[in-house]
């Protein structure tokens, strides 16, 4: 793994754990906006 696609999964990590965080305190949209940042720097390690 490159040290850029290194750098894409731990940013797609704390966002979605970000995302679980917002929806579990009921903040729909915010937990929306994060999990799609995730699924970004995700696709973007590959």
């Amino acid at each position: 793994m490159t040290p850029a696609a290194s750098v894409h999964l731990k940013r797609a990590e704390n966002f979605l754990r970000v995302s679980k965080d917002m929806l579990n305190l009921g903040h729909y949209s915010d937990s929306v906006s994060r999990s799609y940042y995730g699924a970004f720097h995700a696709i973007k390690a590959y």
